[in-house]
């Protein structure tokens, strides 16, 4: 039997593991990588100019820094794991069995990296004069070591998309250097980079230092901002050269939903205005223009967050119907178990026989509807069910669930006998119209609860 099936309530499984994702990506890149590399530039510089204005900036802004890093990303990160591992546990099981060692090796890069920080930052006011050197050395070594963890974790992540043979020759070194890996890995590392230059000129402007040092301060990141935009927007270029046409054409869809999807100029419009904004920050802390800056801060941070945002959107949603292509459905069905499934049913694999026997036909369609469709589809909730059922008849509910990937190329095809695609039909067209419910917000286990 399969593992538990639980469904996050209100927010659904899959904008739940977005949501905690994205904010660690936003405090990984911008501040575990980005905002690291300003602290230690700004060291450096203070050092080489022998200017206790950049010291005395990089040893306040690493105390922010540190918090962050320490809290929300530490924490995020275990909230993915803690999500993921109860959400999609087929699927993270399947991942960790292609990707042991290089997890293993991340969680003890991770470890390392802990150590060094702490290092890094109380030994600052005790490394000095002659050992100064040696200080800015370790916070580069901490800045490599974040840069290890990207360059294990992008792979992963490159994997779900793009695996090229490995479903056919179950090879490592297949899954680790599949075709979006090098354009992803340059991606997330340059921007990282444009992140950390603005949370670092945003430190600047709202701590209150003299105006000197502000536009100072403003122009050096400012360089660093802009010239990091440039491999930012090749690198995205290049990483959607190497993504598959068949699931390029979802990019529009992945943002704009079914709603607004005939209007495709609004993802050209909404991205070029984001785009705009960061460059008129750049170009504000290029000309050390603190007032410009400083009332760009909002809009420019409100860009970065949407473009970080939209580009995991876009990444998780256009390999549908997929979790790993050729190997894996979204719903963590596998390719393999379909025959089977057709033949026998799905039924047994989440309810025990004694269930089975018991269990109502509402029961089994609950049981049906957790396997195949909770994973993607909540109830009450965002992408909710009942709006695809709730203006069809149930004559063509049975036929949209025998017909998923014909009609929807991102949804996974209906794996089941054909009692099963009728009892599944028949639930979600009654809960649709008010005359079924799940009991359970929690738990989709059919007739689990109600029969002991």
């Amino acid at each position: 039997m399969f593992p538990p099936i639980y469904q996050a309530p209100v927010l659904g499984n899959g904008l739940t593991i977005a949501l905690i994702a994205v904010l660690h990506v936003l405090v990984s890149h911008g501040f575990a990588i980005g905002a690291m590399a300003m602290i230690v530039l700004g060291e450096r510089r203070g050092m080489r100019l022998n200017d206790v204005r950049w010291e005395r900036f990089s040893r306040e802004f690493i105390k922010t820094t540190i918090i962050v890093i320490t809290s929300f990303g530490a924490v995020s990160g275990a909230g993915i794991w803690f999500a993921t591992t109860a959400l999609s546990p087929r699927g993270i099981g399947s991942l960790l069995r292609v990707f042991f060692w290089p997890w293993f090796v991340e969680w003890v890069v991770f470890l390392a990296e802990l150590i060094i920080i702490i290092i890094y930052y109380y030994t600052w006011d005790y490394w000095r004069e002659g050992r100064k050197q040696a200080h800015v050395q370790l916070g580069f070594g901490y800045v490599a070591l974040a840069c290890i963890s990207a360059v294990l974790i992008s792979a992963i992540l490159g994997f779900m998309l793009t695996p090229d043979g490995w479903p056919l020759d179950r090879q490592f070194w297949s899954a680790f250097l599949n075709p979006s890996y090098a354009p992803q890995l340059a991606l997330r590392l340059s921007v990282a980079v444009v992140l950390g230059a603005f949370v670092a000129a945003c430190y600047v402007l709202l701590r209150p230092y003299e105006h000197a040092f502000k536009r100072e301060a403003l122009r050096y990141y400012g360089r660093i901002f802009m010239v990091a935009l440039i491999p930012s927007g090749l690198a995205a270029f290049w990483y959607f050269q190497v993504v598959p046409s068949r699931f390029k054409i979802f990019s529009s869809f992945a943002l704009l939903t079914s709603k607004l999807a005939p209007y495709d100029f609004l993802f050209w419009a909404v991205n070029a205005v984001a785009v705009a904004l960061l460059l008129l920050m750049g170009i504000a802390m290029l000309r050390g223009a603190r007032r410009m800056s400083l009332a760009l801060i909002v809009p420019a941070f409100m860009a970065a967050v949407f473009l970080v945002g939209e580009y995991e959107r876009i990444r998780e949603f256009i390999r549908g119907p997929y979790l790993v292509p050729g190997y894996m459905y979204a719903n963590q069905l596998l390719l393999p178990e379909a025959p089977d499934f057709a033949e026998r049913g799905s039924l047994g694999s989440v309810l025990t026989p004694r269930e089975i026997e018991v269990a109502t036909p509402a029961q089994k369609g609950a049981a049906l509807f957790a396997l195949h469709c909770s994973a993607c589809h909540t109830v009450g909730g965002p992408n909710d069910i009942r709006d695809r059922f709730e203006f069809r008849p149930r004559d063509a509910a049975r036929v949209f669930v025998g017909r998923t990937m014909q009609m929807v190329p991102f949804m996974p095809p209906f794996i089941g006998n054909e009692a099963e695609r009728l009892l599944l039909a028949d639930f979600l067209y009654d809960l649709s119209h008010g005359k079924a419910e799940l009991a359970d917000p929690w738990r989709f286990m059919g007739a689990r609860e109600t029969t002991q």
